[in-house]
């Protein structure tokens, strides 16, 4: 049997979301770029774009479970907090990334799809930051490993 405390369940989950978003603008360039494959790229661009969304909404709840279940253990509480607010960044960007395309798919505006790079590269930015900060809390505080309460001075 697989022992997965429930404080695990954010790792375990968030490196779906981060791949389908980093994912999301290099198809759509791709698919500004390669006029054959525009619609299957296209279509591909939004399936990652949902999905990495769906995932990093996933992945935000299962990193609140976890914050409940670790908080008597952590000393840095400020590094959780600012992860979290990087994180909500990161979905607001991608969020308005995909309103513009809804509204090229609504008035056939094609210029709003260029539109849509600005928040893509702002959300790929908080995502990287969101990653690398939630990288540090692990590897530089132990936050969410079993010898964190022992780094506590």
């Amino acid at each position: 049997m697989i022992d997965i405390r429930v404080e695990q369940l954010h790792p375990l989950f968030i490196h779906f979301p981060i791949v389908f978003l980093i994912l999301a603008p290099i198809l759509k360039l791709a698919g500004i770029l390669i006029k054959k494959y525009q619609r299957e790229l296209r279509f591909t661009y939004l399936v990652s774009l949902c999905l990495g969304l769906i995932g990093l909404l996933v992945s935000l709840y299962f990193g609140d479970i976890a914050f409940a279940q670790i908080k008597s253990e952590v000393c840095q509480f400020q590094l959780v907090h600012r992860h979290e607010d990087l994180a909500y960044y990161c979905v607001f960007a991608f969020v308005i990334a995909l309103l513009f395309e809804l509204l090229v798919q609504i008035w056939s505006k094609e210029f709003m799809s260029y539109l849509a790079f600005l928040p893509l590269i702002i959300g790929q930015y908080f995502l990287i930051e969101t990653s690398h900060l939630g990288a540090k809390m692990v590897y530089d505080h132990a936050i969410g490993t079993k010898a964190s309460s022992l780094l506590c001075d």
